[in-house]
């Protein structure tokens, strides 16, 4: 019964971190629509689980114990994606977004797009076919998802003229973003030097 749980745990941690932020929006800005609620959610959780993904390596090899998660890191990734995509058709689909005064915000809209387009060849390649048609292509492919999460950071870091990153919130994403990044390289560096993975 134990391996079950901890399976559905695996499985289902990104859909809860979802709902805590789901949760989180509604109870600490019920003045904003569903929609923006729900687009902030998908942000955030897509930050987490993304930062998870890319980091899992990076934690098996500095904690074996958690070698598990790399089973599940493909899955979180294709995850994430779908949370940062669903974010950024919900923020396209608000007008305020192309709003004049908003033009800074036009900065973070390109960030976002260029990660989301490098998550999407990620997601897109995340399957046994796509690896084996790929060969040591696919290696390349997947290390873009570095670049992808450093755009994640700089957005956060830039979001609100920088004072996003000010708020409990967006230190959270940041140091998400930040500790993905730092353990994800140090997982490719360590694979070179002959960590196997799962």
């Amino acid at each position: 019964m134990k391996p079950l749980n901890d399976e559905l745990l695996w499985k289902g941690a990104p859909f809860l971190v979802f709902a805590a932020f789901l949760a989180f929006y509604a109870l600490t800005q019920p003045s904003i629509s569903s929609t923006r609620i729900f687009s902030k959610a998908f942000a955030a959780s897509a930050v987490i689980v993304l930062s998870a993904s890319i980091g899992m390596t990076g934690v098996a090899k500095v904690w074996p114990k958690h070698r598990k998660g790399l089973e599940h890191r493909k899955s979180w990734g294709v995850v994430g994606f779908v949370f940062a995509f669903s974010h950024a058709a919900l923020a396209f689909s608000d007008p305020l977004l192309f709003l004049p005064e908003l033009a800074s915000s036009r900065q973070n809209v390109r960030i976002g797009l260029m990660a989301l387009v490098i998550f999407a060849a990620l997601a897109v390649t995340s399957t046994r076919f796509a690896e084996k048609a790929l060969g040591k292509n696919w290696k390349r492919i997947q290390r873009a998802g570095y670049v992808a999460l450093a755009l994640v950071l700089a957005d956060v870091l830039v979001l609100g003229d920088g004072t996003f990153v000010k708020t409990p919130i967006g230190l959270v994403l940041a140091f998400a973003a930040l500790g993905g990044l730092v353990l994800g390289v140090r997982g490719w560096f360590e694979r070179d030097r002959g960590f196997r993975e799962l």
